[in-house]
């Protein structure tokens, strides 16, 4: 199921963003992940479409994904990135070859596209799958179950899956604060 731009009802994006996070996990599943130190982003890259992962090379954009769903692409990335910001968007664009593949694929994403989170379409899905590729449910629970909430918490889990430990500017539900936080709301 494609999203398309115009409003899904609530229980729809529900659905979508659960289809997307599906997605995460089978490729996960496909690439042996069990643990969080397994979360290679550049292997994961080429088992969803023999994707490569290049540094530099771009201005005004972190990420940008050019692929052919038969000989596979690259993934081009903002060269000095702290290395969570650079897992994000491999995993982002990760989203956008396994979820809107269709043929030849060219998309330049932004911190902007990186902040879309709860509007139905095409780069909250690909936010949705990064957030479960990166900190997957299953891997994430076992870190945070019967423990207190607590920022020390939040650091921990955050290095533990190589992700950022706050929300960031724009605001990514899909943050290590928020995905914890959520297991006490």
């Amino acid at each position: 199921m494609k999203a398309s731009s115009h409003k899904l009802s609530p229980a729809l994006w529900e659905a979508r963003k659960e289809e997307c996070r599906r997605a995460a996990r089978r490729l996960l599943d496909n690439t042996f992940v069990s643990k969080p130190g397994d979360i290679n982003v550049e292997a994961i890259a080429f088992e969803a479409g023999c994707l490569c992962i290049e540094e530099g090379g771009l201005d005004g954009a972190d990420g940008r994904l050019v692929a052919d769903g038969k000989v596979g692409g690259k993934i081009r990335v903002r060269a000095g990135m702290p290395r969570p910001r650079f897992r994000f968007t491999v995993a982002h664009e990760i989203g956008h070859c396994c979820l809107h593949a269709g043929g030849f694929i060219d998309r330049t994403d932004s911190g902007k596209t990186f902040g879309i989170w709860n509007d139905p379409g095409e780069e909250a899905e690909a936010n949705v799958f990064a957030g479960e590729l990166l900190l997957p449910h299953d891997l994430l629970v076992p870190n945070v179950r019967g423990k207190s909430p607590s920022i020390k918490l939040i650091e921990t889990v955050a290095a533990e899956f190589l992700t950022s430990p706050k929300t960031s500017e724009e605001g990514k539900s899909g943050g290590v604060s928020a995905k914890v936080a959520g297991f006490w709301a």
